[in-house]
């Protein structure tokens, strides 16, 4: 078995820990389906309406002057799905490669239109300024054919190629006058399930801890901004994302409503039942976000991701009201960070799951105390990302 799991592991380039894992929980054959979709992007891109801005209406007319097909979900309100094309076929015959990193291997991959210096790890012998050459990761995976813009030994500075054609093809949305007024931004429909069993309302006291910024945008959105809200962060350069974030959607206003808090969580206290909602989102290994090529993780990775998320609940689940609701998330297909974390709240902390219809996804893994009332969001089923995510109350 071992042997088959480094073959395994070398063919796809993710590392033993995550095959042997995956394999475990899920079967080896179900193990490789997942793998293979996690290499791929989701069919469509998901776009929330920022209705603190605009309405679903004028930001899909918007979608559509520009082009793009745009239909609104049947399962969320204010929410649009843009298709992604591919993939397609790339004609490498003969053609000299530009091997770049995984990073910019997957921006590419998805229409980036152009390789820059800093993505680049080796340039093959024998390319010259305006040749035709493949874009490809160190692991041999072909993304994208281009036009080279360097010779074999420069020192690249600057961009290296143009990019003609690649495997995928998604729109720039960030180029179009809904996302640069901020009246959309994207998401997932794995995310946003997970927010509507939360059900946050608004006049409500609302603790956030590393929450994404589409999550932060959704919860503005749903108390119309009138919950007095807490967000907690591990650093302060994700402190400043979240509030660059919010700025490029013209939410400047709300960036003073909040109360923020960052640096050392073990030094940052909170009351007893303060809160009406409480937001917990650990690091956590990723192992759910697409497209992903390449993932090296270690058996050490999954452990320490689990004591993360341990210690941010044993430390701030505390301050959820009776009656209120914790929302416990993480982008992951491993147990030790889904699951278990339910169980330990359930069965240590003694917070009850709360039953909630899901509309997209199905419950958790069997054979964990209180999986059926959580959420599991899988690749290959339900073609987005990966994603485990409870409600619990006191």
């Amino acid at each position: 078995m071992n042997r088959i799991i480094n073959v395994t592991s070398k063919k796809y380039s993710y590392s033993p820990a995550i095959v042997a894992r995956l394999a475990f929980w899920y079967s080896y054959s179900r193990a490789l389906t997942l793998i293979e979709t996690l290499r791929r992007p989701p069919r469509n891109i998901v776009v929330c309406v920022n209705t603190l801005r605009s309405n679903i209406r004028y930001v899909i007319d918007e979608l559509k002057r520009a082009g793009l097909l745009a239909t609104p979900s049947k399962l969320f309100r204010d929410v649009i799905l843009i298709p992604i094309e591919g993939p397609f076929h790339l004609d490498v015959a003969n053609k000299r490669r530009i091997i770049v990193k995984v990073q910019a291997a997957e921006d590419i991959m998805m229409g980036a239109p152009r390789l820059y210096h800093p993505g680049v790890i080796e340039i093959e012998d024998g390319i010259r300024p305006g040749d035709t050459i493949a874009i490809a990761t160190k692991y041999g995976d072909i993304v994208a054919i281009g036009k080279s813009l360097v010779a074999s030994g420069e020192k690249p500075s600057g961009p290296v190629a143009d990019i003609t054609q690649s495997l995928y093809q998604r729109p720039n949305l960030r180029a179009l006058k809904v996302f640069i007024r901020g009246f959309a931004y994207e998401s997932d429909l794995a995310s946003i399930q997970a927010l509507e069993m939360w059900g946050v309302r608004p006049d409500s006291k609302i603790f956030m801890i590393s929450p994404k910024l589409s999550d932060l945008v959704w919860v503005l959105n749903r108390t119309r901004g009138r919950a007095d809200i807490i967000v907690i962060s591990k650093t302060t350069p994700e402190e400043n994302k979240l509030q660059d974030g919010l700025r490029g959607l013209k939410m400047e206003q709300y960036i003073d409503r909040i109360e923020w808090l960052s640096g050392n969580l073990k030094k940052i206290d909170v009351s007893d039942e303060a809160f009406d909602y409480v937001y917990i989102r650990p690091w956590s290994t990723k192992i759910g976000l697409r497209p992903r090529l390449a993932a090296l993780l270690k058996e050490r990775d999954f452990i320490k991701c689990f004591r993360d998320a341990l210690f941010l609940i044993r430390k701030f689940s505390r301050g959820l009201k009776r009656g209120g609701r914790l929302l416990y998330i993480t982008e992951s297909l491993d147990p030790i960070e889904g699951e278990y974390i339910l169980e330990i709240l359930i069965k240590k902390l003694n917070f009850k799951p709360i039953s909630q219809p899901i509309r997209f996804g199905e419950p958790g893994l069997p054979g964990f105390h209180g999986s059926e009332y959580a959420l599991r969001v899988y690749p290959d089923k339900h073609d987005d990302i990966g994603l485990f995510a409870a409600v619990v109350t006191r």
